[in-house]
């Protein structure tokens, strides 16, 4: 996707990448950065990285600034962050949002994981998580003032088309807002069919 120029169209209406954890996350989108400072030191001193000589990987250097740009252009890039409500989840996502500001990356969307159905909660065990994901939930909303939406607790894996039509009938549900701010569909960027998933 960035060989491609900005003028040049993507055949996709949205384009997910699932990452990596989020530490491995942070420290990939960092690298962009750090080459293209390495590059333009090379270029000024003695002309050589330690991948080769600066002048032969001039096109690497563009590609990882297309990176950066379109990493950082609100219009174009969202960052969804998932998380449980639990403390460690909290603390590390809040941790990671600090990083990507520091990329001059905005941070736009969560989506609040794994919370027990209301149906599910005459279970004792259940019943008590549900009360600790609440408290959770009103910190999220009070620390990470981002749109956010809820996903219950599934009794299966997700795989294959259904299931996942499924998920995104339950994220984008009325009333699913978590107490937060609203987070819309995306809008279609053009008319015509994506190409079937197989």
């Amino acid at each position: 996707m960035l060989d491609n120029q900005a003028d040049q169209p993507v055949p996709f209406d949205v384009i997910v990448f699932d990452t990596a954890p989020t530490g491995h996350t942070i420290r990939l989108l960092e690298l962009p950065a750090e080459w293209s400072q390495t590059i333009t030191a090379a270029e000024h001193g003695s002309g050589q990285t330690c991948i080769g000589p600066a002048a032969a990987i001039q096109s690497a250097k563009l590609k990882y600034e297309r990176a950066l740009a379109l990493l950082r252009d609100p219009a174009r890039t969202e960052f969804t962050f998932v998380l449980n409500p639990e403390a460690i989840a909290i603390h590390e996502t809040k941790r990671a949002i600090g990083e990507l500001h520091k990329l001059g990356i905005g941070t736009h969307h969560l989506i609040v994981n794994g919370l027990i159905p209301a149906e599910a909660q005459a279970n004792p065990l259940f019943a008590a998580r549900a009360e600790m994901q609440a408290g959770y939930s009103a910190q999220i909303a009070a620390e990470l003032p981002y749109p956010a939406r809820t996903m219950p607790l599934l009794a299966g894996e997700i795989k294959g088309l259904s299931r996942l039509r499924y998920v995104a009938s339950l994220l984008f549900r009325e009333g699913s807002g978590c107490g937060m701010s609203r987070w819309r569909k995306p809008p279609r960027r053009r008319s015509s069919p994506p190409t079937p998933l197989n």
